[in-house]
């Protein structure tokens, strides 16, 4: 899978497991990452293995700001308000 399409499926998995919890049907994740369930699941054979990446994928982004952040280049409470104005509202926390 190339990087565009794997960030393609990972955008799309973050936005159907938040509208429909972590028990989301991994073809509704094919289809609004406009992708074959073949293909998804070539990649990432198990719900298990798409939830790893997608948490992965969470936490570089957290300690990417973070070192942005520790580093001067981005301000403290500008780093935390992005965090939390991207965090998932509590219902969809306890879906995770």
């Amino acid at each position: 899978m190339s990087a565009r399409v794997r960030d393609r499926v990972l955008v799309a998995a973050d936005a159907v497991i938040r509208e429909h919890g972590a028990e989301a049907s991994m073809r509704d994740i094919a289809r609004t990452a406009d992708v074959g369930l073949a293909t998804l699941l070539r990649h990432f054979p198990s719900r298990e293995a798409l939830l790893a990446a997608l948490l992965r994928s969470s936490f570089d982004a957290l300690t990417a700001g973070a070192d942005e952040a520790r580093s001067g280049r981005r301000p403290l409470p500008h780093w935390q308000a992005g965090y939390v104005s991207s965090s998932p509202s509590p219902p969809s926390t306890t879906a995770w």
